[in-house]
This record gives structure tokens, sequence and C-alpha cells, in this order.
């Protein structure tokens, strides 16, 4: 589970202090990590999973395979190709979360429509940062299916 203090009200919001709140990301195991909003306010729950790839998250966001889950990025540095409408697997994001252990908000490719934070905001998901996802990744890989939860304000 991700929780942040308060929830997502205007999607068009901007503000840089908004958007870098500070969260916790909570394992059912009781396990916590602190980590960073770089979507604002909100709360999100759902299975873990983690993905290796190096490009694609777009791709992933949109794959209905990753339906209602919390999704963690392996590779260091996402969001710094931005979004692009010819990269979408379905109509809709369909994980529930998305980790990451760097956002960068500065996307640089000429396909590139928007930003991976306002797209997330856009369709009310999650982004998290600042966590270590390969001791994240380590835990997750770990026998038995894993819940996560938590976000800015998350109290435990």
């Amino acid at each position: 589970m991700i929780r942040t203090g308060l929830r997502i009200r205007d999607v068009n919001a901007k503000c840089e202090q908004v958007k870098k709140m500070k969260a916790l990301l909570a394992l059912e195991d009781g396990r916590i990590f602190p980590c960073r909003s770089f979507t604002g306010p909100g709360e999100a729950r759902g299975e873990a999973v983690f993905n290796t790839s190096m490009t694609g998250y777009q791709e992933i966001l949109t794959d209905p395979s990753y339906y209602g889950q919390m999704v963690t990025m392996t590779y260091p540095l996402i969001g710094n190709y931005g979004i692009s409408p010819e990269d979408v697997e379905s109509s809709r994001i369909q994980a529930a979360a998305f980790i990451v252990k760097e956002y960068q908000d500065f996307p640089s490719n000429f396909r590139s429509r928007g930003t991976l934070a306002d797209y997330l905001i856009k369709s009310h998901v999650l982004g998290v940062e600042d966590l270590d996802t390969r001791v994240q990744r380590l835990c997750l890989a770990a026998p038995g299916e894993k819940t996560l939860g938590g976000g800015p304000g998350f109290r435990y």
C-alpha cells in the first residue's frame, strides 16, 4: 500500500512542492520503505511486482496483465523519454502504482507528448521515486505473493 496525506483533487496541478511529497511504502510483512511521490498526494494498494526492462515503461503501465498491480521498475532512471500516444498497449493505465528509483521530469525525445508524471496524475495513478528498487526487488523475489501499500502521510 502507498498512501499520501491528501487526495488528488486537481489533476492539472503542476506545483513541484505538491508533487514531491514524502511517502512510505509498506510490505504486508511489516517492512517499511521511505520514498517520495512524484505525482502528488494519493494512496494505492495492490500486489507488488517488478520489471527489469530498461525501456518500455509506458507499454508496461498500459499492459492489461499488470491490472491492479504496483509495478516496480528496477532500471534506475525512468521518465527520460516521456509519453507518446503510439506506445500504449490498452486504452488506459492498468497498474495501481508505479515505483522507480529516480524519476526524470524533463523528457528528451522528439516523439514525447508529455511527462510520465502528468500521464500518471491524469489517470489518478500514484508515482513513487527515491526508493532503492534493488533492495525492494530482493524482498519481492522471495517466495510468495507480496502486497504493498503506502504513500505520503502513511501511518503504520
